[in-house]
């Protein structure tokens, strides 16, 4: 059939859809794909996603809501048609792309059976696997009307010859089709799709325990140009809870598949941290109570003392050498912290060790330059961009499965290159200040900070205080809160709250005051909407998450949500 033809007929546009959903059932689900090509198969599918979700935006999952929506007269028809001829058609498929679909070698049915499972030779199938459901694909094939086979799925077929080249070829003309057609929805519709399909993303990174199937779907997400910066700090929440997987599997002696240069997955042990020998650190200076820089091997480093009781020692150990792990991998855009060289064990404790980015200046604490009595103000759009950052970073820390617990504007250093440019003035924010993090497990000990009142204006009122509740990450989100109050506001937090609790008169100060303190910002900054007035709604939002009004506990799919809401106001 013509376009033309195509176009005229009122009633295909929905079974122009169908028939591009069963394309998509009949590539992605075809066996024998081998591992190479296990990454794009993962894309193929988050496309067949995004189709959906498309078509649900803009009402065309019902084939009721053609001539409503006069969608045949529409360009997306037409694009829907070059996608259906590009996925439905097995010899197109060899004769574009070399690519050879033939029937099982058993000669058996081949059914796509109604619960997809993760097959031996498509490994990268079970973390997305159920994000498009059979169920789904068969009420939009039964729907159909054109469709010969209207209420089954197609049969299962086999490559009988892939090329990766060539099937990547394939995936990027399909991305390419998609995108047309998200870029035909209004922005609003647009925005509240990417939501859709980004939470559902989350999701699946957060339920699934396969590592390689979570190292495949953030090499698919660090290729994507849709939506860099959700799709990233996505990849960083995939790269991040493989880590966390294998560091909590056999006590962080798991192993890991890695890829061979022949394309088969080899299990390779993981990297044990290193233990530093005390004596190679020099010209230590302190700059807070528990961070620090040294000389290491000639080069600046940074230094955090981790203060334990002797009693405590051995049995924190294994936390620290976990730490390190996660700690150790380079920084990210979604993930921005100093790479971890090691940790030093002291007698009063452990101290780790982080390398500085190289021809930087001397990096500077958030809390130092709210401090400042002098110089330029940063424009909304720096603030709320760094507020976006930091927000970014402390998500995909819990992504991982830990908790920070000291997240506050000291433990957040603004690292700039010295030939950076003038509206980057701030520099990057790198999150430190892990002396207390913990994984998010109930059998993990819980360290009780010290009390001191400039850093118990930034916890929670259930972790002020001794016995304190077991700390949860809706505590680490407040602590969040309290940082973003102090970046709307461009002054430190103990000024902000001075009218209400100074904390300098530390002697008729009661943690009854500090805890009232929560209720006060929520109505002040969200309430009366001050959050708002100084960076956005979208700004608010994630305030009003992170300082609740009552005892709310959102989950990481409503952070995302807004992060991702912030992160589309940059300015």
């Amino acid at each position: 059939m013509d376009p033309g033809t195509a176009l005229a007929v009122v009633s295909l546009s929905f079974d122009l859809f169908a028939s591009c959903v069963r394309g998509f059932t009949l590539i992605s689900d075809a066996r024998n794909i081998g591992k190479d090509a296990a990454i794009e198969r993962t894309k193929l599918i988050l496309q067949e996603y995004r189709l959906i979700e498309w078509a649900r935006a803009i009402g065309l999952d019902s084939p009721n809501n053609d001539e409503s929506l006069g969608i045949h007269n529409h360009p997306a028809a037409l694009i829907l048609f070059q996608l259906e001829q590009l996925l439905s058609s097995t010899d197109a498929l060899k004769k574009r792309y070399k690519l050879e679909l033939v029937s099982p070698p058993d000669d058996s049915d081949g059914l796509v059976p109604s619960e997809t499972t993760a097959a031996p030779d498509n490994p990268a199938s079970s973390i997305l696997s159920n994000i498009v459901s059979s169920e789904t694909r068969e009420g939009i094939l039964r729907r159909a009307s054109t469709l010969s086979t209207v209420n089954r799925l197609p049969r299962r077929l086999w490559w009988a010859a892939v090329d990766k080249k060539k099937y990547a070829e394939l995936v990027k003309d399909v991305t390419g089709l998609i995108d047309g057609l998200w870029s035909l929805l209004d922005i609003t519709h647009r925005v509240q799709t990417s939501q859709a399909v980004n939470h559902t993303l989350q999701l699946a990174i957060q339920t699934s325990q396969d590592i390689k199937g979570l190292q495949d779907l953030q090499k698919s997400l660090q290729d994507s140009t849709t939506d860099a910066d959700m799709t990233n700090n996505l990849a960083a929440s995939a790269a991040l809870k493989a880590q966390h997987i294998l560091l909590t599997s056999n006590n962080g002696h798991a192993q890991q598949p890695a890829h061979s240069n022949n394309g088969t997955n080899d299990v390779v042990p993981t990297r044990l941290p290193s233990v530093l020998h005390p004596s190679h650190l020099a010209s230590i200076h302190m700059i807070s109570s528990t961070i620090g820089s040294a000389q290491y091997q000639g080069d600046t480093v940074l230094i955090e003392e981790k203060r334990v009781e002797p009693r405590m020692k051995a049995k924190l150990k294994p936390r620290v050498e976990a730490l390190v792990r996660l700690l150790s991998q380079p920084p990210t855009p979604s993930f921005q912290t100093f790479p971890c060289l090691g940790y030093t064990e002291e007698q009063g404790g452990f101290r780790l060790v982080f390398r500085f980015p190289s021809s930087t200046e001397q990096p500077l604490s958030l809390l130092n330059v709210l401090s400042r009595s002098s110089g330029p103000l940063p424009d909304v759009g720096t603030r709320l961009s760094l507020a976006v950052q930091v927000c970014q970073t402390l998500l995909s820390f819990h992504t991982a499965g830990w908790f920070h617990k000291d997240m506050r504007s000291e433990n957040i250093l603004l690292v700039s290159s010295p030939s950076r440019r003038s509206t980057d003035r701030l520099g990057r924010p790198y999150l430190c200040g892990f002396s207390f993090a913990r994984q998010g497990s109930p059998t993990e000990i819980s360290e009780q900070p010290s009390e001191d009142l400039s850093r118990d204006i930034y916890r929670h009122a259930k972790a002020l205080g001794e016995p304190s509740e077991s700390f949860e990450r809706y505590m680490d989100a407040y602590s969040l809160g309290c940082v973003l109050i102090e970046i709307a506001e461009w002054t430190p937090l103990r000024k902000i709250i001075k009218k209400r609790v100074d904390i300098s008169n530390s002697n008729v100060v009661k943690l009854t005051d500090v805890a009232s303190l929560s209720q006060w910002m929520h109505n002040r900054y969200v309430t009366e909407g001050f959050a708002a007035f100084r960076l956005g709604a979208a700004f608010m939002k994630m305030l009003a998450l992170c300082i609740p009004a009552g005892d709310e506990k959102p989950d990481l799919g409503d952070f995302y949500s807004a992060l991702e809401e912030m992160a589309a106001c940059g300015i």
